[in-house]
C-alpha cells in the first residue's frame, strides 16, 4: 500500500466545494485522481474502454457521497469506490458458464527464486491478463487488495470455497506460466 500514500489527498477546500456541486472543483478533484481510479479499475477490468465507463461511474458516486459525508483519507475512500464499482461491474458481465466450469486442479510447481527476483509489478499484472475473469479477481482481491475470502465471496456471490479454489487455479496458472518463462529463457539462452 505504500503506492497509496505516495497520492496526497485533496485540499480540503476543494472537497467542501464539491460536496456543494462546485463544477470546477469537480472537474479538478476529477482531473487530479483519474488517472489514479483508471489505475486501480484497469487491475479488475482488462478492457481500457470499459475501465474508463467504470472510473466515470465511481466519479458519479464519489460526487454524490460527497453530499452527504467528506472523508478523512479520500484516496482510501476513493479506492473502495473504485474497487467495489468494478466488483459490480463484473458480477453485471460475468457469465453462468465462468461460474459452473469445473477445470480439473493443476498441480502446483515451484518456481525458481531468480524467476521470482526478476519479476516487477507490471509483469504480473500481464500474467493476470491472462487469467479468466473469477480467477483474476479473486487473486486480486485476495492477494493485492487485501480482502478475506468470506469478504470476496460476498462480493462475487460465490461461495468461499469457491473463491479459495479461483486463488488456487489462479496462482496454480501463474506458477505454470513463470516455469514455462523460465523454460523457455533457458531453452533460448
Amino acid at each position: 500500500m505504500s503506492r497509496l500514500n505516495s497520492i496526497p489527498n485533496p485540499d480540503p477546500t476543494v472537497l467542501r466545494k464539491c460536496s456543494r456541486c462546485h463544477a470546477r472543483s469537480q472537474e479538478q478533484l476529477y482531473k487530479d485522481f483519474y488517472a489514479y481510479a483508471l489505475s486501480v479499475t484497469l487491475r479488475f477490468i482488462p478492457s481500457r474502454e470499459d475501465a474508463r465507463e467504470v472510473v466515470n461511474d465511481v466519479f458519479i458516486k464519489v460526487f454524490t457521497r460527497l453530499k452527504i459525508e467528506i472523508p478523512d483519507n479520500f484516496t482510501g475512500w476513493l479506492r473502495r469506490i473504485v474497487v467495489h464499482t468494478a466488483v459490480d461491474r463484473y458480477r453485471a458481465n460475468r457469465t453462468r458458464k465462468e461460474l459452473h466450469s469445473d477445470i480439473g486442479e493443476p498441480l502446483p510447481l515451484p518456481v525458481p527464486e531468480e524467476i521470482l527476483d526478476q519479476l516487477n509489478a507490471e509483469d504480473i499484472l500481464k500474467l493476470l491478463d491472462q487469467l479468466n475473469e473469477t480467477p483474476r479477481m479473486v487473486f486480486i482481491l485476495y492477494e493485492i487488495e487485501g480482502y478475506h475470502h468470506d469478504e470476496i465471496a460476498g462480493m462475487l456471490q460465490i461461495e468461499a470455497t469457491t473463491s479459495r479454489s479461483h486463488l488456487f487455479r489462479a496462482k496454480a496458472f501463474l506458477r505454470n506460466s513463470l516455469l514455462n518463462l523460465t523454460l523457455h529463457e533457458r531453452n533460448a539462452g
